[in-house]
């Protein structure tokens, strides 16, 4: 896993280049190091996810599915389909509520869905006001900078395509 540090527009950016949440137990616990650092089991995050992950095992991808959607069905979690086009290809948006196996959710959420970023909420931003912000600015926001300006977020982590690295937009440094 290689590291690199950017500052540009008044942000912080760290990416993890080369990063495997799904073969390297150095990378998952480097990983979930890195939540416990900006999460901690009381918080509440958002998250956007587009489509089923294609490079996961459809056994393994099916229990995923299973795990993840009964998390979503829990009180005070929430997921809804902003866009859809079959089962396997949508964008939508999520409210999960961190528990003491945070860590490992977020992991088979990472596992799960093709692209995927997280972050807690500020500003008391609610699920209904970040799918109206969606609807509003559009889902692409690659690298969560306009998320941060926009004040959503003080940071939001997000899966690259493909899983192999994550990018974390922060208005602070990130020592790690």
């Amino acid at each position: 896993m290689e590291l690199y540090r950017e500052y540009k527009d008044g942000l912080f950016f760290l990416t993890f280049d080369s990063f495997n949440l799904y073969h390297s137990v150095d990378d998952r616990i480097a990983f979930k190091q890195m939540l416990n650092r900006f999460l901690k089991e009381t918080d509440e995050i958002l998250c956007y996810f587009r489509r089923e992950e294609d490079l996961t095992d459809d056994e393994e991808l099916l229990q995923l599915k299973q795990s993840i959607f009964t998390r979503f069905t829990l009180k005070g979690n929430e997921f809804k389909y902003l866009y859809q086009i079959d089962e396997r290809r949508f964008d939508a948006i999520g409210k999960f509520k961190l528990e003491y196996d945070f860590a490992n959710a977020i992991i088979e959420m990472w596992k799960y869905f093709y692209s995927f970023s997280f972050f807690a909420p500020i500003n008391n931003l609610t699920f209904e006001e970040y799918e109206e912000y969606l609807e509003v600015n559009g889902f692409e926001d690659i690298d969560g900078k306009n998320h941060v300006y926009h004040q959503l977020a003080n940071f939001i982590c997000i899966k690259g395509l493909g899983g192999d690295y994550l990018t974390i937009t922060s208005i602070q440094d990130v020592n790690i």
